[in-house]
């Protein structure tokens, strides 16, 4: 296996819904369908929406001079090519600076980052053709503590997981299926990959690809 890092993200667990079916705590994941991912676009980028921006400076406990200094950090990064429309940070530096001086109101966060196999590289680029902003696998997989494998398509602006349509209850159904304590996969890589193949065709209309995820210390 040859991974090639695609980004980093700041994501907040979950604790498991009833809905989802796991035996675990909590889900991490970079897909924003499950997942808070940091910094909310659509309450700091995007415009016209000032309910949503009101609504994020209340849950980030930030005064309005903080708030409006998140704002402007995110609108340079992105104009920068150094975060994408899926939250996606392109530096770890740049993700962490972020969480410490604008998220240390929301202790639970994680600074993940997913690797893809240079395998897969052609099928993301051809599913993702012209959506994407930042650079991405064009680097080796970046230092960090491996915590699992995820499934993911690309839909135009963002991932979804496999978990968003219980896809993992189609899997068990034929497969041992191995999640640890953040909802990710265990299993050995082939398996995963096995998984990805089995899963073709079947929720949202993507190309389902194994991702494995790695968890970065926040200093």
């Amino acid at each position: 296996m040859d991974f090639l890092s695609f980004g980093y993200y700041i994501v907040e667990p979950i604790q498991t819904t009833t809905w989802l079916h796991l035996n675990c705590p909590q889900v991490v994941t970079i897909t924003e369908c499950i997942c808070n991912v940091h910094p909310l676009l659509r309450g700091t980028f995007w415009l016209n929406c000032e309910k949503q921006q009101s609504e994020y400076k209340e849950s980030l406990g930030l005064s309005a001079e903080e708030f409006a200094s998140l704002k402007e950090a995110t609108v340079y990064l992105y104009d920068n090519r150094r975060l994408d429309v899926d939250a996606r940070f392109r530096e770890l530096e740049d993700a962490v600076l972020i969480y410490n001086k604008y998220l240390y109101n929301l202790p639970r966060l994680k600074v993940v980052s997913i690797a893809l196999d240079k395998t897969y590289r052609d099928i993301f680029f051809t599913e993702a053709e012209g959506r994407l902003n930042a650079p991405v696998l064009n680097r080796p997989k970046a230092d960090g503590h491996f915590i699992g494998y995820d499934i993911l398509g690309w839909d135009y602006s963002y991932f979804h997981s496999y978990l968003c349509n219980s896809l993992h209850e189609d899997i068990s159904e034929k497969y041992p299926l191995e999640i640890n304590e953040y909802g990710l996969i265990q299993n050995s890589y082939s398996q995963v990959e096995e998984f990805a193949r089995y899963i073709d065709g079947l929720g949202e209309p993507v190309i389902w690809l194994p991702f494995a995820v790695y968890e970065h210390t926040i200093k």
